[in-house]
């Protein structure tokens, strides 16, 4: 009877919730809110072993607690992702969407709370206007990496180790556990309930026919032996490159390029994937950017002379250059996993990879997570009641893990979108190896330092870096002590 209590007042609020709904749907500011029944979608494809991690979460009475989570109302390739995956109205068919319908169904019968969204066309500052206020509107919010840092540093965010929560478990983002922390702060956390964080994943896709066609090595078997390294990339891409149209001149769209990329974060992820970011907090609270003078030259000495090559060419918009792909004029292409989905109708065979190592000593691929998706923050005010918190969260993230992750990763990438067994196992390796470096969502550091040089063609590292270390360093210390103060306040 109990249960049934539960379900019937999650129902009526859930139907007020929805005539509010038809008032409000022309703001974009409009709070939207899941809507319950008394049964769960089987949506996702769930094993045994799967199971029993639902299994794990307890059940709990929070008396129809209104979960409101704070949303840019538009994402990735334009459309509503970032309120997607955390709410949805209904079941349409399509397999993520009835996966998030499912978890929040999951989740009002566990634990009697309702989830509900805010999407905002502004979230940062829809943020620190509630905060300032003393407005307890939001449990969560979900904002660019960036803004998050900011606000953060600015002493809006709550630090989520002030909750009792085992981050150590899979189902949160281990890159952002390792490289996030500040002392004993961690105010950007990420995991299953994000599948936003994949969408915004580098990596690289190749033209199977064209790797055939001129005698290129195998690829996948590269990558699987751990022998994918910069030098093994320049060797194939340097492979590739034909004047098509006779003009002699290399040009995007015209002739055969053997690596085309996007000027911005493709360009920034070699920067993370040779193993270049190494920076620390000490005991202190002082950073050490560790930074490696040798290996910053090797890298550059590598990667631009290919850059300055007729077969590679950076610059070319996303978009424009997922045509050329499709033309059969462009070997490997650097791309984010969302765009995969707009390759499904493509008929040429193509492969995914991860971004190449430095070297075969690297010992790991290491996959950058774009800045074009959000990461989670917890507002200031949010501390009336730490233990629903904590259990909500932990709910969420087990139960997105269950529902959401395997739909998304299983069906919409292994399945529907890529080509073959092998192209299933690349994506598990690039999504394994996803990290983060706090100077990047700072906006200073190796990176920005770094990545400018690659396409120049003559490089002296140290002395490029000795005219920005000192202002850099500065810069990302100023951060780093607010987040400290942010913490200790």
């Amino acid at each position: 009877m109990k249960e049934k209590k539960q379900i019937s007042v999650i129902l009526i609020f859930s139907m007020l919730m929805t005539t509010l709904l038809m008032a409000c749907a022309q703001s974009d500011d409009a709070k939207i809110t899941s809507e319950t029944s008394d049964s769960v979608s089987s949506t996702g494809g769930i094993d045994s072993a799967e199971t029993t991690l639902l299994d794990q979460i307890q059940e709990k009475d929070y008396n129809g607690y209104e979960f409101n989570y704070l949303a840019l109302n538009a994402g990735i390739n334009a459309t509503t992702r970032f309120v997607d995956e955390m709410w949805v109205e209904s079941e349409v068919g399509e397999v993520i969407i009835d996966a998030v319908y499912a978890r929040n169904l999951y989740l009002s019968d566990m634990l009697n709370i309702l989830i509900t969204v805010t999407p905002n066309t502004d979230p940062p500052g829809a943020f620190s206007k509630a905060v300032t206020a003393g407005d307890n509107a939001y449990d969560m919010a979900g904002v660019y990496k960036w803004n998050a840092m900011n606000l953060a540093s600015q002493g809006y965010a709550r630090n989520w180790n002030d909750l009792d929560i085992d981050y150590s478990q899979p189902w949160w983002s281990q890159g952002a556990v390792e490289k996030l922390q500040v002392l004993d702060a961690q105010f950007l956390m990420s995991g299953s309930i994000l599948i936003s964080e994949i969408d915004d994943t580098l990596a690289m896709i190749y033209n199977k026919g064209l790797a055939e066609n001129y005698n290129i090595g195998d690829i996948y078997g590269d990558v699987r032996e751990m022998k994918w390294t910069i030098d093994k990339f320049g060797e194939y891409v340097t492979q590739i490159a034909e004047d098509l149209n006779g003009d002699g001149k290399y040009k995007a769209g015209d002739d055969l390029l053997g690596y085309v990329q996007d000027p911005a974060s493709m360009t920034n992820n070699w920067v993370f994937s040779t193993g270049l970011l190494n920076g620390y907090i000490d005991e202190d609270g002082l950073y050490d950017m560790n930074v490696d003078i040798n290996r910053s030259q090797s890298v550059l000495d590598k990667l631009s002379p290919l850059f300055n090559s007729d077969s590679v060419v950076s610059g070319i918009d996303l978009y424009e250059g997922l045509n050329y792909f499709e033309e059969n004029k462009i070997f490997m292409y650097a791309i984010i996993l969302r765009n995969l989905e707009l390759l499904r109708e493509m008929d040429l065979d193509f492969g995914v990879i991860p971004y190449p190592m430095y070297d075969e000593n690297q010992g790991r691929y290491i996959t950058h997570v774009g800045s074009a998706s959000p990461i989670l923050i917890i507002p200031l005010l949010n501390t009336e009641d730490d233990q629903m918190l904590a259990d909500i969260l932990v709910a969420m993230a087990m139960s997105s893990a269950h529902f959401v992750i395997p739909a998304y990763y299983d069906t919409a990438l292994k399945v529907k979108i890529s080509r073959d067994n092998e192209s299933a196992e690349m994506l598990d390796i690039i999504l394994e190896t996803k990290t983060y470096d706090i100077t990047y969502l700072i906006g200073s550091g190796l990176v920005s330092t770094m990545a400018p040089l690659l396409t120049r063609k003559s490089i002296d590292f140290a002395s490029s870096w000795a005219k920005t270390e000192e202002r850099t360093l500065k810069i990302i210390q100023q951060t780093i002590d607010k987040l400290v103060e942010a913490t200790y306040n």
